[in-house]
């Protein structure tokens, strides 16, 4: 199968390509690509309007529902809590690494592919740990989702983008950036078109470019170059999940509407980066372009008004539950009874709307 296989149709006219629906600056349109904007301090979810905007209803039409049946997913994600799911559905799901969902993330996307997917068959692979994403899960994920790429359809990275970013938003936003400049920046580097200005990533060229430095410069260099090598990992493990005709999906994250809010691994080629509609218009928080090397981006957007349900206990359920957005009157749409979990919500979220995409991927 071939990222062909993904059917923009099967959601009927409401997926669009933002390029045409939402056009968008980019530097590289004049030769340059943006300069990486700074990275704001990033709470749950990466969001600024998920905890207390609640999406408009999206009637699930035959337009809309994608046609895809029995598409294989591999749900990168906080896990699944199958107690907050129907019984009958519990056994659509299988769990690897355990079960079991303290953040909600991976329960609340699950229930929206169980409405949305006929028959669909869920590998939920936890990559977070007391709240937070831990990135060498993520590439043991991702490295799993490689090596299993024949019994895949598709991949769903159902976490918020900022929770892996590139090497130097997190050196920004952990506040080593300008140290990793000020020691290392501007040393020539050979490449196959002469001589370049740069940051070395070579162990020979950085320990000659760290002469004199101070242990605090050392140490911001090593965990710069450690942090390069593993997104060219994750970037290398994605390209390969791609070329083997699975498709990679990722919300553009909620950190919208300003440019270059895109983060992470949302960026990348090979991802299917998907921000969220809200019925009306690009959702108020959904994320933008250009991404980091000035493409556009999001790929897509979709509707982001689904009834989800979360674990009650979850990180996400309380926080939601605190500003008032759950609705335990809300119906999941499905033929399999009552949710037991009461925590319920219609989130205007690029997370929905990416879940929607990943339903429509060919089976």
């Amino acid at each position: 199968m071939s990222r062909s296989r993904l059917s923009r149709a099967a959601c009927g006219t409401v997926l669009c390509c933002l390029a045409a629906a939402f056009p968008l600056y980019s530097a590289a349109s004049e030769g340059s690509s943006p300069r990486p904007a700074a990275v704001p301090a990033l709470g749950l979810l990466g969001t600024k309007a998920l905890a207390a905007v609640a999406a408009p209803a999206v009637r699930l039409t035959d337009a809309l529902r994608p046609k895809a049946t029995g598409v294989r997913v591999a749900l990168i994600s906080s896990g699944v809590d199958p107690a907050a799911l129907p019984e009958s559905l519990r056994g659509r799901i299988s769990h690897p690494w355990g079960a079991g969902d303290q953040l909600g993330l991976g329960t609340y996307s699950s229930s929206v592919l169980l409405q949305l997917a006929d028959q669909v068959k869920i590998t939920s692979l936890n990559v977070f740990e007391k709240g937070s994403l831990k990135p060498a899960r993520q590439v043991q994920a991702l490295e799993w989702a490689a090596a299993n790429a024949k019994n895949l359809d598709v991949v769903m990275l159902a976490a918020s983008p900022h929770e892996f970013l590139d090497p130097v938003s997190e050196a920004m936003q952990s506040g080593y950036w300008k140290t990793v400049l000020d020691v290392s920046a501007d040393q020539p580097l050979a490449t196959r078109s002469g001589l370049v200005m740069g940051i070395p990533m070579d162990a020979g060229q950085r320990a000659k470019a760290l002469e004199g430095a101070t242990t605090t410069e050392r140490a911001a260099a090593a965990r710069f170059a450690a942090t390069v090598h593993r997104w060219q990992k994750v970037r290398e493990v994605i390209a390969s999940i791609s070329s083997s005709g699975v498709s990679v999906v990722s919300p553009a994250g909620d950190l919208g509407p300003g440019l270059q809010t895109v983060l992470g691994v949302a960026n990348l080629p090979e991802v299917i980066s998907v921000g969220g509609f809200d019925g009306r218009a690009v959702s108020a928080s959904s994320a933008s372009g250009p991404s980091i090397d000035g493409s556009v981006k999001p790929d897509l957007i979709a509707p982001s008004g689904i009834v989800g349900v979360l674990p009650e206990s979850s990180a996400l359920a309380k926080s939601l539950d605190a500003a008032g957005v759950l609705s335990p009157s809300l119906s999941p749409l499905w033929d399999a009874g009552d949710a037991p979990s009461r925590a319920r919500a219609r989130l205007d979220s690029s997370l929905t709307s990416a879940t929607l995409v990943a339903a429509a991927t060919g089976g």
